[in-house]
């Protein structure tokens, strides 16, 4: 105020001169309110437009390479780790063995021994002439360590690639494309999804390798295994999963989707339900990971049944029908 007072202003003077500052004060934060909610906004489209042409262009690329295995000539081995403990786990691998089984493919499961439901899917893997079924003690290298006992124990060096998969998630509509990609990308290592969640990796809930690689693939377990410690999945998630991607030179995967800005840092099965539900509604991502559903539904066999195993979405075989499909709103006011 005194400073005020040496430019002689009088009471009234004072007064408007603060209302004014006051008026200019707030309509510079206005102003900033105003351009930091463009700056959201304009991000919000710039993502929107980027999930957008990832999808046409992955939409694609699945129409492209969906056609019949066998065109290939290419023979497949697929490795499935299971852990059949439950019912809907018994259902999960059921479903998922229709969908991974082809004239160009034969399956080696490798299920957590003396368990609840061991000897319905033994007789149910028995009843394939292309389906071998083994045991073994489970322990805390998980999936991996089941992968490197079927590679151990079962001779895999007349297929050309081997796909490696888990019973974490149910396969709900043909994945035709992904084979054919594995035969046309004829890489190191080839996965299905990318993600950058704690750092850049393939999931590693289904990927394959090429025979040549398959050495590879077991020495570096074995490099890595003494640092398996704990009994939960920490440890094989961690020296395991996320590092790979490092183990081989030539890489590849289907879905690229990882550092995408929308994406970033985050699971998309977990931590993304936007661009999932994109992904799944043009059966680019047609998976639903079982930890992702509600504990009720899992023990309740007939919505289970009724709403996982059941419900097949239908392939699309337009381009205009796919794009329009994702053609999804931007939010209000945007």
């Amino acid at each position: 105020m005194k400073g005020l007072v040496n430019f002689g202003m009088n009471n009234a003077a004072k007064s408007q001169f603060l209302k004014r500052s006051l008026v200019i004060n707030n309509n510079k934060e206005n102003l900033k309110a105003v351009i930091d909610q463009r700056i959201i906004n304009q991000r919000i489209i710039n993502n929107y437009n980027i999930e957008l042409n990832l999808l046409k262009v992955q939409c694609i690329e699945k129409i492209a390479n969906t056609y019949n295995i066998s065109n290939n000539n290419v023979k497949y081995l697929v490795i499935m780790a299971c852990h059949c403990n439950t019912e809907y786990k018994l259902l999960t691998i059921k479903q998922n063995i229709k969908y991974l089984m082809n004239n160009s493919t034969e399956l080696l499961l490798i299920n957590s021994s003396d368990l609840i439901y061991s000897n319905q899917l033994k007789e149910y893997c028995q009843s394939y002439s292309s389906i071998v079924y083994m045991e073994m003690l489970n322990d805390n290298t998980y999936d991996f360590g089941k992968w490197i006992f079927g590679l151990n124990t079962f001779d895999y060096s007349k297929y050309n690639f081997v796909i490696f998969t888990n019973d974490s998630f149910i396969i709900h509509a043909p994945i035709d494309h992904y084979f054919n990609l594995i035969y046309k990308n004829n890489v190191e290592l080839y996965g299905y999804n990318n993600s950058t969640e704690r750092r850049y990796h393939y999931q590693s809930y289904l990927f394959s390798i090429k025979r040549e690689s398959i050495n590879t693939f077991i020495n570096n377990f074995n490099i890595r295994r003494e640092y398996i410690i704990s009994e939960n999945s920490d440890d094989v998630i961690t020296h395991y999963e996320l590092t790979m991607t490092d183990w081989f030179i030539n890489k590849e995967c289907f879905l690229n989707i990882g550092n995408i800005p929308s994406n970033e840092n985050r699971n998309i099965f977990f931590t993304n339900n936007s661009l999932y539900d994109k992904l799944k509604k043009t059966n680019l991502l047609p998976f639903t990971k079982i930890k992702s559903i509600n504990p009720i539904l899992l023990n309740d066999t007939e919505n289970f049944i009724r709403t996982y195993i059941e419900t097949e979405t239908p392939l699309e075989d337009n381009h205009g029908e796919i794009a329009a499909s994702i053609e999804t709103p931007l939010p209000l006011g945007l």
